[in-house]
């Protein structure tokens, strides 16, 4: 059984001396030839854990049993083992004087847990700096973003749709999209037939019911879960209106200027005839 255990085993008597070890321990404490060889068990354990460890050991003596856990075992100048130590104390009777005492130690190496640890950190992180980097993009945007959920209620208003609608980021999360584009919300039932949609300009309405004219187009994203989630971009187009109405106010007095210029050269005309 103690060969067999797929597990680094070591019996340690009280002055940590390896009194038995199994392939696995060899395996894992003594590599190569050139590493030391597996008589003692402390010299092996880092300098900085060293004192977690021989609590550990007090601590077995006296209850029987303990653990410690993400011990790293320095076996070489390039090879390290980051594993749990767990540690069983047996009383082996003497037929004269008090029993002694003896260690069965176990290591299971968390070395592939904790690759996968900081594996998962790192993604984390790089998901982390992912997430900043579009809030960036979304709040310097210069078209209003919001982003509803499949019950139509706004998750993301960003600081230039807070400014087109009037209305504070705060008070607008969780609000229904119809609150400020009672046209677009009956266009979200393109989703399931396409990534994105062009709707052009419809009326909007502010936070205090003022209208305004926009430009809206949608694009949707399809979740695993089924879920979807629709992004709402919306151009303010009150500069645009008011241009073109200026602008057709000036075309429409050159027009004018041009007519009352005919009529004048027509006059000038007339008056040199007579």
């Amino acid at each position: 059984l103690f060969a067999s255990i797929p597990l680094p085993l070591l019996v340690l008597d009280e002055h940590d001396m390896v009194i038995q070890a199994n392939a696995m321990a060899h395996n894992a404490f003594q590599p190569t030839e050139r590493d030391r060889i597996l008589v003692s068990f402390m010299p092996l354990v880092r300098e900085d854990h060293a004192d977690r460890v021989c609590e550990a050991f007090m601590e077995a003596r006296e209850r029987g049993g303990s653990e410690v856990h993400e011990v790293v075992f320095a076996i070489n100048s390039d090879v390290h083992l980051c594993g749990d130590l767990h540690i069983a104390c047996i009383e082996i009777p003497q037929k004269k004087g008090p029993p002694i005492a003896q260690f069965l130690c176990a290591v299971i190496d968390q070395g592939p847990l904790l690759a996968e640890r900081q594996a998962l950190q790192e993604r984390n992180n790089q998901l982390f700096a992912s997430e900043r980097r579009l809030e960036s993009v979304i709040n310097s945007s210069l078209d209003a973003i919001l982003c509803v959920d499949s019950a139509q209620r706004i998750t993301v208003f960003n600081p230039t749709a807070a400014a087109l609608f009037t209305c504070a980021a705060e008070d607008a999360l969780g609000s229904p999209l119809e609150r400020f584009l009672p046209d677009a919300a009956s266009a979200l039932e393109f989703a399931a037939l396409t990534t994105q949609a062009v709707l052009g300009e419809m009326e909007a309405r502010t936070a205090s019911g003022k209208q305004l004219a926009v430009e809206v187009s949608l694009a949707f994203v399809q979740h695993s879960g089924g879920e979807t989630t629709t992004t709402v971009f919306a151009r303010d187009l009150s500069s645009r209106k008011k241009a073109e109405a200026h602008r057709s106010e000036l075309e429409a007095q050159l027009r004018e200027s041009h007519k009352m210029q005919a009529v004048g050269t027509m006059a000038g005309g007339i008056a040199h005839d007579f």
